[in-house]
């Protein structure tokens, strides 16, 4: 299928005996692009949160901010492990890369650093879809953190694919700088107060400090978004669905 995309809308397979299709192909402008999609369905032995760094590393963040990212990631993982999450990273430019697997080891999630260079333009959307997709698992807390220097490519994209996450009981927490736009920052995240703009030197600090927001990871998962039904049912509800880029 070739065309634009006019939308995202959430698929419930058609019976309970099929498996879930998870699509790994989005369709991004005149242009079809490879994505990683997946569950992270892994026992994380010791933890009851994940959570996902999602980075932009679009080109306008070369040099002083990506610097300014890394330090902040490292820092953030170190408090967040403390707090018995695991730490996973997916990168976005033009396509969104899965990084790694959360870790609950910060020297684990150094050798992922170098992977993040700056280039192409800000497909946020893909990017949170792809988080959704790997924190498909409710036994656990689950949270993204989305650091951005500018405006996505599409937002009314990226807000639908964050309204998605957020109907399936997962937290997001924005943090922006430069040409980040406060408004659509708050709307994204799970509440305003969890959506901030800093300024460059300020941006190590405040991805570093994201942990003081994480929620408690020994709430059950019968407090998520997801409370009327069981846990064998949500476990079944989080993977009948999955995304469709119309176009």
């Amino acid at each position: 299928m070739i065309g634009k995309i006019i939308g995202i809308r959430v698929i419930k397979t058609p019976s309970n005996d099929e498996p879930p299709i998870i699509p790994n192909r989005t369709m991004i402008s005149d242009r079809t692009e490879k994505t990683t999609y997946g569950t992270t369905n892994i026992q994380h032995e010791g933890m009851k949160g994940i959570v996902y760094l999602v980075v932009d590393c679009s080109g306008s963040m070369e040099g002083y901010k990506m610097s300014q990212v890394k330090q902040g990631i490292l820092e953030f993982a170190e408090d967040a492990i403390k707090k018995e999450y695991t730490v996973g990273l997916i990168k976005f430019n033009s396509t969104a890369t899965h990084l790694c697997e959360p870790k609950s080891n910060v020297g684990d999630l150094r050798a992922y650093l170098d992977k993040m260079d700056a280039a192409g333009s800000t497909n946020m959307a893909s990017a949170i879809a792809m988080a959704n997709e790997h924190l498909s698992d409710v036994r656990y807390t689950r949270v993204m953190v989305i650091a951005t220097d500018g405006r996505p490519d599409r937002t009314a994209f990226a807000l639908q694919a964050g309204q998605i996450a957020k109907n399936e009981g997962i937290d997001i927490i924005t943090i922006g700088t430069d040409d980040a736009d406060v408004s659509f920052l708050q709307k994204l995240a799970t509440s305003a107060e969890l959506g901030t703009k800093v300024s460059n030197e300020q941006f190590a600090k405040a991805i570093g400090s994201a942990h003081k927001l994480l929620p408690d990871p020994n709430r059950t998962a019968v407090q998520s978004n997801l409370s009327s039904h069981d846990l064998g049912e949500r476990v079944q509800y989080a993977g009948r669905y999955t995304y469709s880029f119309s176009g």
